[in-house]
């Protein structure tokens, strides 16, 4: 199912280029839904493509261009309509699987984003695992009376 239009920001100047850990979890849980293992960026709008781009320099999907290697986010690789010129597809690694069971939970994932904006708002995706951890810990010990 291609999705060109996220809702949120249409242009390079809507925030594009800001790192968004909501989006990024929403990206990893629709991916987990899928049949398939690899996923075509292309069915992808632009906005979530470029989150894609930055989970993959953090290790959390494998991207890749069967013709001509890794694929990089760049502007002018996108035409008109917002679809890469060349076909890349992903898939989700172990680390991103990892980092998908840490906020896939709604309400560990609402205690986290409530936990950096009140913090300041801002924080790198090793301490939203670790804070998602933390909650799913939490719970973990109070449901079980067991520490882990």
């Amino acid at each position: 199912m291609r999705n060109t239009a996220c809702g949120r920001g249409s242009n390079w100047g809507d925030g594009l280029v800001r790192r968004d850990l909501d989006r990024i979890r929403h990206i990893l849980l629709r991916c987990e839904a899928a049949t398939a293992s690899k996923h075509i960026l292309a069915d992808f709008c632009i906005q979530d493509r470029y989150q894609i781009n930055m989970m993959a320099e953090a290790g959390l999907v494998d991207l890749d261009n069967p013709s001509s290697g890794p694929y990089q986010f760049r502007p002018e690789a996108i035409d008109h309509l917002a679809i890469p010129r060349r076909l890349a597809t992903f898939e989700i690694t172990w680390e991103g699987h990892d980092y998908l069971e840490a906020v896939r939970d709604g309400l560990a994932w609402e205690k986290t984003q409530k936990a950096v904006v009140a913090s300041g708002g801002g924080a790198t995706l090793g301490i939203v695992k670790s804070l998602a951890l933390g909650f799913l810990k939490e719970r973990l010990k109070g449901q079980t009376g067991i520490s882990v």
